[in-house]
């Protein structure tokens, strides 16, 4: 990938692996979740591994943008129905 793609990511992670956060709050996070540094550290690396194998495994854009989705699905939001996918490839 340009501009070192995953790999890019991955130095970052473990760049703040490094600094051994006891918590890291993300912008997009789960309300539900708590701000473990160590989960939110594996669950990045899982996240990479799992986006580098899709990639790797589709043949086209949106085969890999629903085989994430099917992987990570989005939580409901309570302006859009439970079941409907929105994003750049739904028409949404």
């Amino acid at each position: 990938m340009a501009g070192g793609g995953l790999d890019a990511w991955r130095k970052a992670v473990d760049t703040v692996a490094a600094l051994e956060p006891r918590r890291i709050v993300e912008s997009h996070q789960n309300k539900d979740l708590d701000d473990d540094a160590a989960r939110l550290v594996r669950e990045t690396r899982q996240y990479l591994d799992d986006a580098e194998d899709g990639l790797a495994d589709r043949d086209t854009p949106e085969a890999y943008f629903h085989a994430m989705l099917d992987r990570y699905p989005r939580p409901p939001r309570r302006d859009r129905p439970v079941g409907r996918r929105a994003g750049p490839l739904s028409g949404a």
